[in-house]
């Protein structure tokens, strides 16, 4: 006879049996809805919400999964139970029903639930997932059903990536797949996934690129040069003097700045007005106040006078001054011009890193160097979390030091005049 729980309390607690055998419980109250608790061999226990019903056709027992514990909760697993029993009731197999539901499921119409249902409402990455789908997974994929997708699959398709020489977007690939299929198992659109214990086919070699004092005398001594318009120069010089992410100053509103105290407070969440990407902001979602130093200034001072009324630092020419520039936009630009300036292979990001290690060079420690870039692992989770102090003093002293370093490695003729600011711009 099953155990009885009737309480989440109950449920969480529940145990398999011994050497992690199946046991089943029973809900009081609620007639039929069993949780499934079994273990494994390496001590992990799995909890699993069933209705036991009887089928009106043949009067046959059966069984139909609801989900897993705790993803479906005590009351959830309560209010699917009525319903399901509701239909059997009236004649209906409900488990026959989820199989042939699940047999007619393709990946491509599972790929897409995932998109619209999880993706658009919790990534900022979801146009780059939507175009590795189309590009590499739906394909091969697209047509076949879900549930029986095999392992075989997913190899042969992730090979094929790799056959073109694309290995880091192999490993994206995979990631991607396993990521659908966690979903449709959370949802109950599918029993496995094949893509599990798949190795990432690419080893991935950390980039360590920084330039050095010479690259960066040669990047200032060109940049204003580079066949690219004026705002997309400053955009990339203000990566390497803020060590800021690229999309975080060029989706920056001009509303962020407050240039009487040097202070650019870049905001967690930033609503954008994007059909393709709704939100940006700082990559762990908390507000970063960033000291600007002198040199900084006077280059966003210069992009407010080219952005004219826009409420945008880096309007886009094509949206009227409405949106920001595409996040994409200086990255490719660079692109075009750097072997031209002799900085082949120099990416966008790298100023970033070459950023942290100025300031390393200049004696800060990597806590001082984290808070400056906004690392989330700067201060660990539970840290950021109870701990809002922004260490205002500790930042200044840092980015004028390299705001310092980078102005003594910039051609005279580079340098900015002093209050370049129009009258009558708003700071």
């Amino acid at each position: 006879m099953a155990k009885v729980l009737s309480s989440d309390r109950g449920a969480a607690s529940s145990k398999p049996g011994a050497g992690g055998a199946r046991v089943d419980y029973a809900i009081k109250g609620e007639r039929g809805l069993r949780l499934r608790v079994t273990g494994d061999k390496r001590g992990g226990v799995s909890r699993v919400w069933s209705l036991l019903y009887t089928r009106k056709s043949d009067s046959k027992k059966c069984r139909l999964t609801l989900g897993e514990y705790p993803a479906l909760s005590l009351s959830e697993a309560c209010h699917l139970a009525s319903r399901h029993r509701n239909e059997a009731w009236e004649g209906k197999d409900p488990a026959a029903e989820r199989r042939k539901a699940k047999e007619a499921l393709t990946f491509e119409r599972l790929a897409l639930l995932w998109l619209e249902r999880h993706a658009k409402v919790k990534k900022r990455s979801w146009a780059e997932d939507e175009r590795m789908m189309r590009t590499n997974l739906l394909p091969t994929l697209g047509a076949k059903k879900a549930e029986s997708i095999a392992k075989s699959d997913v190899v042969a398709t992730i090979h094929k990536i790799m056959d073109r020489g694309a290995c880091y977007q192999a490993n994206r690939n995979l990631a991607l797949l396993r990521t659908i299929f966690n979903w449709a198992i959370d949802h109950d659109l599918v029993e496995t996934n094949p893509a599990l214990r798949i190795p990432r086919p690419a080893e991935e070699i950390e980039r360590m690129r920084v330039l050095s004092e010479a690259e960066i005398r040669q990047f200032f001594a060109m940049i204003g040069s580079a066949p690219m318009t004026r705002p997309v120069q400053i955009a990339l010089e203000l990566a390497l003097l803020t060590g800021a992410r690229i999309s975080e100053i060029l989706e920056a509103r001009k509303s962020e700045f407050d240039l009487t105290q040097s202070l650019w407070t870049i905001p967690g969440r930033r609503p954008l007005p994007r059909v393709k990407k709704l939100e940006g902001g700082t990559k762990n979602k908390l507000d970063h106040v960033l000291p600007l130093g002198d040199l900084t200034r006077t280059r966003i001072e210069e992009a407010f006078v080219f952005s004219k009324d826009s409420e945008w630092l880096f309007p886009s020419p094509k949206g009227a001054g409405f949106e920001p520039v595409g996040d994409k936009a200086a990255s490719r630009a660079w692109r075009r011009v750097r072997s031209g300036l002799g900085l082949d292979d120099i990416h966008v990001h790298d100023f970033r890193r070459t950023y942290g290690t100025v300031a390393g060079s200049l004696g800060y420690n990597d806590f001082e160097v984290g808070i400056c870039l906004n690392h989330k692992t700067a201060r660990g989770k539970v840290t950021s979390i109870y701990n809002r102090f922004q260490y205002l003093p500790e930042k200044t002293q840092l980015t004028a030091d390299v705001d310092r370093y980078f102005a003594s490695l910039m051609p005279e003729r580079a340098k900015p005049e002093r209050e370049i600011v129009s009258e009558g711009v708003a700071v």
